[in-house]
């Protein structure tokens, strides 16, 4: 009897050893991450510990910390500190601390935040809440309520500018604006510029490749999306190009340019894509004092109109777009003082120029290789239409012979290597708007006659074939 008492006492003992062990790890008042010795989740089809699936520290008193390396075990976890939370006695003190970390997650879901953790159990007691005053308690939104613009500028106006501002911010106030902005429904945002907006979506400073590809996107489906034109403001480089990367012209519908000289009151609104209407459309505009005004015809104001006629001028009915514009070439041929001859051209290819001078010596045999050579665009302008090839041989015949041109005679026509004459297209508009501002004779090629009907015009068409005829025949120029 005494040896079977024995035996139960050795094992109580051992019972009562473990026990003040386990009892040892937990001391009161303190967090201790050895309550989660026991614990093990399944881990790719094992039963892992949890300290080998996560890191698990004390970064509090009242509270365990426990980090999974892999986020797939976090619902595991979850599931195996609810079961200790339940069941196991020794896990006061992590029974202490869950339910009041997942109180307070709960409550800053809802826009509740509580300083002091030890505020949640005094809640048990309260059975009123008495506040100062009305409005101090929110739902955590901020809303736009009113509007007061402080200068002489409308409500929408002012919205649809503090919407371009905040429509990529993650400030509350910012969110506030923008359903502001939704409910006014705007009639045009823009962006200005695209190189300083951002978006968390992508890790990387303003204006890099990755953030203006992204925020342009975003922009362009909004738009799409709510009917809305969004005009974005762009950098460009020294050579006129749209900085950034190229997929940015393929994002938008329309591309435009606005050029101009800070020498001339002139500013050019150029089209260089348009995804819903032609290609290479110009605009004029003239700078005034109280900004921009739209030059509904160019051609009055960058011809000189002087009564006087003056060697070295001619004018061409190029086209930009679908709108015919008459330009006035000036050229100045001279003597030169120099080893090398000086060639400048202003708004005109010097290449196409060299080309040009080329073709006269050869085929008209005007020696003007020797000599200087100056050739400028009236008005600031940038002109690339072939047709105004005829306007510039004859305003260098014009210099070098020292003979003037009729203000009352223009040209279109392309000039081949070879001296020829090649027909331009849409001949009938540019005889149209010579006849509309009164041009008494135009030259053109004579591969452009075919299907014109001259009959209902009072200028006169004078079709020639090769450059040789402008100086010698019938109809000459000089």
């Amino acid at each position: 009897m005494n040896a079977r008492l024995n035996t139960y006492e050795e094992k109580m003992k051992k019972t009562l050893n473990n026990l003040d062990g386990e009892l040892g790890a937990i001391r009161a008042g303190r967090a201790n991450p050895k309550v989660l010795d026991k614990i093990v989740v399944d881990y790719w089809g094992s039963p892992t510990p949890i300290q080998q699936v996560a890191n698990v520290s004390v970064p509090e008193a009242r509270m365990i910390l426990i980090s999974p390396w892999d986020m797939s075990t976090v619902k595991d976890i979850s599931k195996a500190i609810a079961i200790l939370v339940v069941s196991c006695p020794c896990g006061y003190m992590l029974v202490s601390s869950a339910p009041i970390i997942a109180a307070l997650a709960s409550a800053t879901k809802r826009g509740i935040l509580i300083k002091n953790p030890s505020f949640i159990e005094k809640l048990t007691d309260v059975n009123y809440f008495v506040f100062d005053k009305t409005g101090t308690i929110t739902s955590g939104k901020p809303q736009v309520t009113d509007i007061y613009p402080i200068a002489d500028i409308e409500e929408k106006e002012l919205l649809s500018y503090a919407y371009s501002l905040e429509v990529k911010s993650e400030h509350p106030l910012a969110h506030a604006i923008v359903e502001k902005a939704k409910e006014v429904n705007p009639q045009i945002i823009i962006i200005d510029s695209i190189q300083t907006m951002t978006t968390l979506a992508i890790d990387s400073t303003a204006g890099s490749i990755s953030q203006i590809r992204e925020c342009t996107s975003v922009l362009s489906s909004y738009a799409k999306q709510n009917s809305i034109p969004i005009i974005i403001v762009g950098h460009i480089t020294k050579d006129g190009s749209i900085a950034g990367p190229k997929v940015l012209e393929h994002i938008v519908d329309v591309v435009l340019q606005f050029e101009g000289d800070r020498n001339y009151g002139y500013r050019i609104l150029r089209s260089i894509k348009n995804r819903f209407g032609s290609t290479n459309e110009l605009g004029i505009f003239e700078m005034q004092s109280y900004g921009l005004r739209e030059v509904s015809n160019p051609s009055e104001i960058l011809l000189s109109n002087s009564d006087q006629y003056l060697s070295g001028t001619a004018i061409a009915a190029t086209m930009e777009g679908s709108r015919p514009m008459f330009i006035e070439t000036q050229a100045l041929v001279a003597n030169s003082y120099y080893a090398s001859a000086q060639k400048s051209s202003t708004g005109f290819d010097l290449r196409r120029l060299s080309m040009l001078l080329a073709v006269l010596e050869k085929k008209v045999g005007v020696k003007i290789s020797n000599k200087d050579v100056f050739l400028n665009i009236a008005g600031g302008l940038k002109v690339s239409d072939p047709a105004i090839d005829l306007a510039v041989i004859a305003s260098l015949i014009s210099s070098n012979a020292d003979i003037s041109i009729s203000s009352k005679h223009c040209f279109a026509a392309e000039v081949g290597l070879s001296g020829e004459l090649r027909p331009v297209v849409k001949i009938e508009q540019r005889i149209a708007e010579a006849n509309k501002l009164g041009f008494e004779r135009i030259y053109i090629s004579k591969y452009n006659l075919k299907s014109l009907d001259l009959k209902k015009l009072s200028t006169e068409v004078v079709a020639l074939g090769k450059i040789e005829e402008i100086i010698k025949g019938e109809k000459c120029i000089f």
